[in-house]
């Protein structure tokens, strides 16, 4: 209707009023009591109050009007923002695949670094890269999540940054030393770390329950590790800083140090 609609009321308004108004000719000799019965008198009189009233009324209109343009656009964007969170998640999955790719690679790098004894193996500590694409993607899904689920991703980012660049900062001897593997044992523990975040988003890309909410770190890191080629006999001093995990709390984000 917009501000067409008041005009309307105000003219049907005058012309269904016309029959009532005053023909009396105003002047010197007008009795106030005539005058006092005509609507004309008392329109004159108090036109100030009914265009105040009109207005209002008009502005009622256009108030109204307004606020069911702005609800509509807002219904629009929301929809659009639901079918954009719908397609980030879509695309976070694969970005989380390729994360888990990566741990996978560092592991087994990890792994071939903490066997070296002077006899074989390799000196090479060139790590792998976190994929471009799969950070592009987390970064996409970041826009369109629920608060919860970009502090999740935000973290996960923050931890591949982090042990990104301390393996890359990782320096150990053609025979690994005691204490140049409890370092190596600290990045394998942060490398865990990572998949286990990977692994609550995974849940929440496929619109199920981040599972990490309900499940301590230290119970998820012992599970994974009887899949790996670690054991506890060949690699003591890793599973004793596995079991020190066990002292933080289950809140993996304010106990568990990167």
């Amino acid at each position: 209707m917009g501000v067409a609609a008041p005009v309307v009321v105000v003219a049907l308004a005058v012309s269904l009023l016309e029959p009532f108004a005053c023909h009396v000719k105003i002047g010197p000799d007008l009795v106030p009591e005539e005058a006092a019965k005509c609507f004309e008198f008392w329109l004159n009189r108090y036109q100030t109050l009914i265009g105040g009233v009109l207005t209002l009324i008009a502005g009622s209109f256009a108030y109204f009007a307004a606020q069911k343009q702005i609800n509509h656009a807002e219904s629009l964007e929301q929809r659009r923002r639901s079918a954009e969170e719908v397609a980030a998640r879509a695309h976070l999955s694969f970005a989380l695949d390729e994360v888990f790719s990566y741990t996978d690679q560092c592991l087994i790098k990890c792994a071939d670094i903490y066997d070296m004894n002077g006899n074989g193996g390799s000196s090479d500590l060139q790590f792998p890269n976190v994929s471009l694409n799969a950070i592009q993607l987390m970064q996409n899904c970041i826009r369109f999540t629920n608060e919860e689920s970009r502090k999740n991703i935000v973290k996960l980012m923050s931890v591949l940054q982090i042990v990104k660049a301390r393996l890359g900062d990782l320096r150990v001897s053609w025979q690994i030393s005691d204490a140049e593997k409890i370092v190596l044992c600290h990045r394998i523990v942060n490398i865990y770390a990572i998949r286990f975040l990977v692994s609550g988003l995974l849940e929440y890309s496929r619109f199920e329950v981040e599972f990490f909410k309900h499940m301590a770190f230290y119970h998820y890191i012992k599970f994974e590790i009887k899949k790996s080629r670690f054991d506890p006999s060949r690699h003591p001093e890793l599973y004793e800083i596995i079991e020190g995990v066990k002292n933080f709390s289950d809140d993996f984000y304010n106990h568990h140090k990167i």
